[in-house]
């Protein structure tokens, strides 16, 4: 039997970056490893890691800046090759109730409405929220439309009595503020 340090290398070898290991579907893993058994075990693994990652945002205050907030989001939504919105709904004191994928869509946008963000969090019964999308491109800069659809989403939320924390942007292993961004530009 091989080392685990052998099996690793071969594996990340075979998928050509940790990245394409993290973001590959079960067929993937299935024509690359083969063998029904390590598949399972792999996925298994995968979302074990990811469930821990996310446990550290249960029952905790969100904070844009949170170091356990940026794992989760670029092993979540980092590498992925399309765009994905996600929202994470808070209660009055900031505390994490829900994480909701919003939006997916092609490789290079994906559509946001105000109208869906701000019924969801109604729903929750959320006073606040915080947006996260990624770029497949790798580059985590936001963009005009990022900017304008940021605002568009303040203003609706600000007008129901709604907070929006913040609008990260994960590209690869960075991620960036739209809220700082947009602050610089004003």
């Amino acid at each position: 039997m091989d080392k685990p340090s052998d099996t690793a290398a071969s594996i990340l070898r075979q998928f050509g970056s940790i990245a394409a290991f993290t973001c590959s579907d079960e067929s993937e893993f299935r024509r690359i490893l083969g063998q029904d058994d390590v598949v399972k075990i792999v996925l298994a693994t995968r979302d074990l890691i990811e469930a821990g990652l996310r446990e550290q945002l249960d029952r905790t205050i969100l904070a844009p800046e949170d170091p356990a907030l940026h794992r989760y989001l670029v092993r979540r939504i980092g590498h992925l090759r399309h765009e994905v919105l996600l929202a994470f709904f808070c209660d009055e004191a900031g505390g994490f109730i829900a994480e909701e994928t919003l939006a997916s869509g092609v490789q290079d946008s994906v559509a946001i409405s105000a109208r869906v963000v701000v019924q969801k969090a109604m729903a929750l019964d959320a006073r606040s929220f915080l947006l996260v999308h990624n770029h497949p491109s790798g580059t985590p800069v936001p963009s005009a439309q990022d900017e304008r659809e940021t605002r568009a989403i303040q203003a609706l939320a600000q007008k129901l009595e709604l907070r929006l924390i913040d609008h990260l942007v994960v590209g690869g292993t960075q991620i960036r503020s739209v809220f700082e961004r947009i602050s610089r530009d004003d």
